[in-house]
């Protein structure tokens, strides 16, 4: 009976590891999971590619069904994609649930998820026609514009902003030795997402989604998105400027690019009005007056849920 004991014991947490997520993080990491079956089973028993065809993100075929720059965030055909994905969006979802509220939450991946698609869409598209025009593809080569992408990862990012939103000083712990701010963590998963791209040399599959899925969040959070704690529109505070995502070096130089472009698009004027009231700069989503206590439970809370992600003891 004993010999049998650990087996038990690593079921057991995995079982109370599941029951203690959030409602959003398991409907989500269920949607994620079927997504890969279906396309699992239709690669494997029907020995058809229809499914990716169909809900992928295809830039040759977007137009007229634009529904694919949502569903392909939705279906996964990589098993090795799906494995550092899955875990990611269930722990970021439940961490970000009861800050943002459900709807909040749902709303920030829907958006991150449609501004990506369409980036991409509108990027590949370009770069073919610029590569016909220059005499650089004769045409014939289509590919760029046929090949089925698909994968969760551009959302991923965008949670990632939203968690850096909200408790930018906190420390995340991975693996017990890996520590760094919250506010380094998009830029930090934009680097290990184009590294790894590099290496596997999928860049068009996972790169563009990524960085699309950054910055299309940061712009919505900025100027767009309501604040549950306040009502207002947008964060302005100077902790979730744009510059802050890059180390500390080289934010002024980043804030003059900013500012240049900020006037050059009139980006103020897409904003949704703020009350006359004075924002503060604090952590958003934080109530006042525990901005400190709270910043500290929610880093006590990122250390050990990011713990919990990547340790090989427990997994879910």
């Amino acid at each position: 009976m004993d010999q049998h004991q650990p087996g038990i014991s690593a079921r057991r947490r995995v079982r109370d590891g599941f029951e203690k997520l959030t409602l959003q993080s398991k409907i989500l990491g269920l949607v994620l999971l079927g997504g890969y079956a279906l396309v699992f089973v239709s690669q494997n028993v029907f020995h058809s590619s229809s499914v990716v065809d169909n809900l992928g993100l295809v830039a040759g075929r977007t137009i007229p069904f634009g529904y694919n720059v949502v569903t392909y965030a939705f279906v996964e055909d990589s098993f090795l994609s799906l494995v550092w994905t899955l875990p990611m969006a269930v722990f970021i979802v439940h961490a970000l649930d009861p800050i943002q509220g459900s709807q909040g939450t749902w709303r920030i991946i829907l958006v991150t998820v449609a501004a990506s698609g369409i980036l991409t869409f509108m990027t590949l598209s370009m770069t073919y026609y610029i590569l016909v025009v220059s005499g650089m593809s004769d045409g014939d080569d289509a590919s760029m514009l046929y090949t089925p992408l698909c994968g969760f990862q551009g959302a991923i990012s965008g949670l990632i902003v939203a968690l850096k939103q909200a408790i930018p000083e906190s420390d995340v712990t991975l693996a017990t030795s890996i520590r760094f701010k919250m506010t380094y963590a998009p830029l930090l998963y934009i680097l290990g997402v184009s590294l790894v791209s590099l290496v596997s040399g999928m860049m068009l599959k996972y790169v563009p989604f990524t960085v699309f899925g950054w910055y299309a969040a940061w712009l919505y959070l900025r100027h767009f998105h309501r604040m549950p704690d306040s009502g207002l529109y947008g964060d302005p505070s100077d902790q979730f400027r744009f510059a802050s995502f890059f180390p500390e070096r080289m934010q002024p130089t980043v804030s003059v690019i900013a500012s240049a472009c900020y006037v050059m698009f009139k980006v103020g004027s897409w904003s949704r009005p703020q009350a006359s009231a004075p924002v503060e700069s604090k952590p958003w989503g934080i109530p006042d007056g525990q901005s400190d206590a709270a910043r500290r439970r929610y880093g006590v809370c990122i250390d050990f849920y990011v713990y919990l992600c990547v340790s090989d003891d427990v997994m879910y």
